[in-house]
């Protein structure tokens, strides 16, 4: 199993369009994907590597939840975010307590997505300066 470098993250959303839309955010940003499209294929991937770093869909069919507890116990994962649809705040909870560092409602914003797998604002390529910094 090869450990994961601070800049790699698991992505695993089932949807084809959040799927396109994630993987529009991540490439955005200074970090490798890996990605998969179900919790089986998330494992897999697991198996072979670590990411530090992993962005999962809370409503996974067949156990978002226990995915994301599998993933919160992994020492080498620093940062779990889970997404999800808004107004879904038992959603957000039950992500929370199976062990998610943040919730992110889809569509997950770029700059929000940086944020929270706490990356540093001058290593994204759109960075925007905070207003008043012109």
């Amino acid at each position: 199993m090869r450990a994961g470098d601070a800049r790699t993250v698991l992505a695993v959303e089932p949807r084809a369009a959040e799927a396109q839309q994630l993987a529009q955010c991540l490439a955005a940003l200074p970090v490798r994907v890996l990605t998969a499209g179900s919790g089986e294929q998330a494992m897999a991937l697991l198996r072979r590597e670590l990411p530090h770093a992993a962005v999962v869909a809370a409503e996974l069919k067949l156990g978002g939840q226990m995915l994301l507890a599998r993933l919160s116990r992994l020492p080498a994962l620093k940062c779990l975010i889970a997404t999800g649809p808004p107004g879904m705040a038992e959603l957000e909870s039950a992500a929370r307590r199976a062990g998610a560092d943040a919730y992110l409602i889809r569509p997950v914003a770029t700059e929000l997505l940086a944020q929270a797998l706490r990356l540093p604002s001058t290593t994204w390529p759109h960075a925007r300066s905070p207003p008043g910094d012109a």
